[in-house]
């Protein structure tokens, strides 16, 4: 019996800026250890992407970094520990490059988690196309509890 699978085509996205929310944040095992695993929903229709940090939660840590640009940039109370279900739902600013892999496949790369700004609006092509992206960037920013 034959199996045939069908080929699928990976185009990255321009490198800038983009408006994301995170949608999810699952624990993974990675290279160099527990991982966490972000799901960042971009300001484009049906575009998602994928970002990893350790799973170490200092003020010198990605995750520390990432945590603090999704509550605006606010400082963390040291006695304050991460819960993934405070920051799901959450605004932040992307910074995205691409970087090419050893046969010269293109991928983008995260390189920068910065809160996202008053102001920050989904461009038409994709309101009202993502049930949970359907909500302004800029209206939500404003009204997000913080934690502490």
């Amino acid at each position: 019996m034959s199996i045939k699978v069908k080929q699928t085509h990976f185009e990255p996205i321009p490198v800038g800026e983009y408006v994301a929310k995170i949608t999810g944040v699952e624990e993974d095992e990675g290279q160099y250890g527990p991982q966490l695993r972000f799901t960042f929903a971009l300001d484009r229709a049906g575009r998602t992407l994928i970002g990893w940090c350790s799973k170490t939660f200092s003020s010198k840590s990605k995750l520390y970094s990432w945590v603090r640009s999704s509550f605006g940039g606010r400082a963390i109370p040291p006695d304050w520990d991460f819960d993934s279900d405070t920051i799901v739902g959450r605004w932040v600013r992307l910074t995205v490059v691409t970087q090419s892999k050893d046969g010269g496949e293109e991928f983008n790369k995260i390189s920068a988690v910065q809160p996202a700004r008053a102001g920050d609006t989904l461009p038409p092509a994709i309101k009202g196309k993502e049930p949970e992206l359907a909500a302004e960037p800029e209206a939500e920013i404003k009204e997000q509890e913080i934690p502490f």
